[in-house]
């Protein structure tokens, strides 16, 4: 588990997400480098938006996934 702070909108929520190691391998000069990814969902309505939600037309949960690589 991460947990970090998310803003959109001049709002900040703190969340915490499930990360999964995703590889792990040799990178470039020797080094070992792992990726990861983590899929989460945030309520856009906490943030201030509020544009379609009211009359249904555009949902309030959105999706988000991020990857990263890196060195160790």
């Amino acid at each position: 588990k991460v947990t970090g702070d998310i803003s959109m909108l001049g709002e900040t929520k703190t969340i915490t997400v499930d990360v999964k190691k995703i590889g792990e391998g040799a990178a470039r000069g020797g080094q070992q480098a792992q990726g990861i990814t983590s899929t989460f969902t945030i309520t856009r309505s906490e943030f201030g938006m509020n544009y379609g939600v009211e009359n249904g037309s555009l949902g309030d949960d959105v999706t988000i996934t991020v990857n990263a690589y890196g060195k160790k």
